[in-house]
């Protein structure tokens, strides 16, 4: 009786973690998983307990805890699949890889966040057998679920994040062509052309973003890009224009308002360039390294601002800051010097030289829909809905919801296709397209309801 009882305390203290952890309330989480395995060790407990700790960005400690899992349950896949996202996290592909293959092994029928992970993992290693590998991954994601723009841009941004822009702009033109509508695709092939040609804007990649702008008027990406690129060359007025739509898309995020007030400031209006520049450092916080430290830019012009209006204090505080932050723009910029030229066809890095956080990115253009539980299969039909609905809501998302956004990846899925098909290295019979087979181990009921759940 008694051994029940301390079973019950760590199932409820887990349960209650999982609570938290769904809010976003991470320290909480992880406080209530470590109390519960003070109760009973588990190893899917420890497994949560490293979902939280890589939700609080403590990579570190979330190897530790699912080494332990592993210890103790060496053949449970869900602890190698986070243990791949925790070496993505550190950007150890090749580790990454190994962890992701190993669940997979372990997993009857592999997802496709799994899988599609795992090709994003190869790809990065930037070796050509690995790149093969990548390619032969993705054409089994379209023989299991089918061809679709949606799948195509997905395939594109994992060959974009690893430099390899000529093979990322073939994917999202297959997008496009399959369907011109396909979310995010316009939008996702005028950036690699932009990185292709140096980051010097064609009238063609102009009119690739006004396209984008046209068919889904609330994407915060298209608009924001054509306000960045009207800003860095003066334009104003169309900047002006571009970023407020923006910003009234989602006004959590600091990027428009730096360059509203770096308009601003270009034009001498001193006093709503203050105003913006104070609110985009107010909006970046502590996440000061966003996109090359750019929010450095602010503290400088606001810093002149002070001094030439006689705050003389204050303005020393603000160029003080901006000294530091340049300090550190050097050295990353040092370390990361070779990875920031080596694209294909002697682009820059997309990260060194375009002003938008890739948290920001995969927030506004999700790789797939998050769930609020992050291991939960879901059936691809499902999130192609949400992602569709994402689009055309501008990006925008209701509610908590907990994603994997420190790297590549992407939520959870299940499986819907079509015929007798080799996949993901095994052959089984899979279920037509839309159906769920009696051979899948979740019933018509099942499916439903996580359908029911999405919509």
């Amino acid at each position: 009786m008694a051994q029940a009882n301390v079973r019950l305390i760590a199932l409820a203290l887990r349960e209650i973690g999982q609570l938290r952890l769904l809010e976003a309330a991470y320290p909480q989480a992880i406080e209530l998983y470590r109390r519960s395995l003070d109760f009973e060790d588990v190893a899917d407990t420890r497994a949560d307990l490293a979902i939280a700790e890589l939700q609080q960005a403590h990579p570190d400690e979330a190897l530790v805890d699912v080494g332990r899992a592993l210890a103790s349950d060496p053949k449970n896949a869900r602890a190698y699949n986070v243990q791949g996202r925790a070496w993505i996290a550190k950007q150890e592909y090749a580790k990454a890889a190994v962890s992701l293959q190993r669940a997979m092994a372990l997993e009857p029928e592999p997802d496709v966040e799994t899988v599609y992970s795992l090709a994003i993992c190869l790809l990065q290693t930037h070796s050509p057998k690995d790149k093969e590998r990548a390619g032969q991954i993705f054409d089994q994601m379209v023989q299991v679920n089918g061809d679709s723009g949606s799948l195509r841009v997905l395939f594109g941004r994992a060959y974009r994040d690893a430099d390899d822009m000529p093979t990322a702009i073939r994917e999202f033109q297959k997008a496009i062509a399959m369907d011109p509508r396909t979310p995010h695709a316009q939008y996702f092939l005028s950036l690699a052309q932009l990185a292709l040609n140096e980051w010097k804007p064609t009238p063609e990649i102009r009119a690739g973003f006004a396209k984008a702008v046209e068919l889904f008027p609330r994407d915060y990406l298209a608009n924001y890009m054509l306000g960045f690129l009207a800003s860095s060359e003066r334009d104003y007025a169309v900047a002006d224009r571009y970023l407020k739509v923006a910003i009234e898309i989602n006004p959590a995020l600091p990027e428009p308002w730096l360059y509203l007030g770096l308009d601003a400031y270009g034009q001498t209006d001193n006093k709503h360039a203050e105003e913006y520049f104070r609110k985009a450092i107010e909006l970046t916080g502590t996440d000061e390294a966003r996109s090359n430290y750019q929010i450095r830019r602010a503290y400088v012009d606001l810093g002149r601002i002070l001094a030439n209006s006689d705050r003389h204090d204050e303005a020393e505080v603000y160029l003080t800051k901006a000294r530091d932050l340049q300090n550190k723009t050097m050295e990353q910029g040092q370390q990361n010097v070779a990875s920031q030229m080596a694209l294909a066809g002697g682009a820059g890095s997309a990260a060194a030289i375009v002003p938008l956080n890739p948290k920001t990115e995969a927030q506004v253009a999700p790789l797939l829909p998050a769930n609020t539980d992050p291991f939960a299969r879901r059936c691809l039909g499902c999130c192609a809905r949400e992602s569709d609905a994402t689009a055309k809501s501008g990006g925008r998302r209701a509610g908590g919801s907990v994603a994997f956004g420190a790297g590549p990846g992407v939520q959870r899925s299940g499986h819907v296709g079509s015929g007798s098909r080799r996949v993901y290295g095994g052959t089984r019979t899979l279920p037509r397209s839309g159906t769920m087979g009696s051979e899948d181990h979740r019933t018509r009921e099942e499916h439903r309801a996580v359908c029911v759940q999405s919509e």
